[in-house]
């Protein structure tokens, strides 16, 4: 299947399960270069902010999302142990996709 199949596959089961709704704040951790990201955005009309440990993945999902003229919340580059510079209730939704095995110990 190619890439971006697979990764809508993913992230419509994730969105589904999680019940997102229109307007939901979500952070999306390991984003990579933010097809997902943009593709649930677009999707399902939610606020997503992603969060990626390499500068160039967070280039690629804002080129990403202006070449689908879509509005990401954030990007922001550092991986899970940076989540305490989030406020508590900052987001209606997690996501982790495939981040934990390059992540720092925390």
């Amino acid at each position: 299947f190619p890439q971006g199949t697979v990764t809508t596959c993913k992230y419509c089961a994730v969105a589904s399960y999680l019940n997102l709704q229109k307007g939901n704040r979500v952070l999306d951790i390991g984003a990579g270069c933010g097809l997902g990201s943009v593709w649930l955005a677009e999707s399902f009309d939610v606020r997503v902010t992603v969060l990626d440990a390499f500068e160039e993945h967070l280039v690629g999902a804002e080129a990403i999302a202006r070449e689908a003229n879509i509005d990401l919340e954030a990007t922001c580059q550092g991986d899970a142990a940076v989540l305490e510079a989030f406020p508590d209730g900052a987001f209606e939704a997690v996501i982790i996709n495939s981040a934990l095995q390059i992540s720092r110990p925390f």
